[in-house]
């Protein structure tokens, strides 16, 4: 027997492998581990994984910190939570997390590129705007909030203060001084908050995932209710029309076939017109954590 395991391939079979294998599938430890050496324990990690190099591995004496993002609509609701690194960048948590309101090319069901040097974002931390400087972004979120503030004297009332603006790329977030289990901001895409909460910081434990490149990791997403087609109830809406005579609601949500099916012919050309017609950009609902 021991010798048809020493031939499996499976993964959780051996005690090497045993942080890189699902958490469902680890064994179940029931004493300490002894490390011979804990000073030099961080080799160990190295074998795991033939991508973990001495570049790309987090120390000991790092930190974890769980970050949760709030839908825009319902605050109440968790999109997003992350796990992030002390030594990790503000802008690399931008550019994991993905807004369910961000632009989407409906023709061709693709996301649209995300160019973060054209599109002003920012976290508001502290008094603090962290945003993305760019030549090609001519106006921040911040700025026009930082004069007001200081116009007339008004960060001397109280809930304002002296807000500042610092560049994301430069700050980590063992930079940060933060509060526990408290709401901050994030802004971007034409002005969309989400809340964002810090709600646990840690030091590395030894069964974290080391490889740098695997963070942020997105440890929870909300599930998403989407739009149906009105009429089959079946497909995801793409179409939202106004004052249509087949339609069964005003305004009504239509998949592509069924606004192809009613409304052109055989040639793709529409049988009518006297009605309005957008391209339906979905805002998801979230269910309760």
């Amino acid at each position: 027997m021991l010798k048809e395991i020493e031939k499996s391939k499976l993964n959780s079979l051996y005690e090497d492998n045993h942080l890189i294998v699902p958490l469902k599938k680890r064994r179940t430890l029931n004493f300490l581990e002894k490390i011979e050496n804990y000073k030099n324990s961080d080799s160990m990690y190295k074998n795991m994984d033939l991508h973990i190099t001495e570049e790309n591995i987090i120390r000991n004496n790092d930190i974890i910190l769980n970050i949760e993002f709030y839908c825009q609509d319902d605050p109440s609701r968790v999109i997003d939570e992350f796990e992030v690194y002390g030594d990790q960048k503000l802008s690399e948590l931008r550019d994991a997390f993905i807004c369910p309101t961000e632009p989407v090319d409906l023709f061709s069901n693709k996301a649209v590129e995300r160019d973060f040097n054209k599109i002003p974002s920012s976290f508001f931390i502290e008094n603090v705007f962290y945003n993305n400087f760019s030549d090609n972004i001519k106006d921040h979120y911040s700025s026009n909030i930082i004069n007001w503030v200081y116009k007339k004297r008004r960060f001397l009332q109280p809930g304002l203060g002296r807000f500042i603006s610092k560049k994301m790329d430069d700050i980590s977030f063992k930079d940060l001084s933060i509060r526990m289990n408290y709401p901050y901001l994030y802004i971007h895409h034409n002005n969309c908050k989400h809340i964002m909460i810090f709600t646990n910081v840690r030091l590395v434990h030894k069964n974290d995932d080391r490889n740098i490149k695997n963070y942020p990791k997105l440890i929870y997403k909300g599930w998403i209710k989407n739009n149906k087609c009105k009429l089959c109830a079946n497909k995801l809406a793409k179409w939202i029309t106004y004052d249509d005579m087949y339609a069964s609601d005003n305004p009504c949500i239509w998949c592509q076939d069924c606004f192809d099916n009613f409304h052109k012919d055989k040639d793709g050309n529409l049988l009518y017109d006297n009605f309005k017609i957008l391209p339906l950009f979905i805002y998801p609902s979230y269910s309760i954590r």
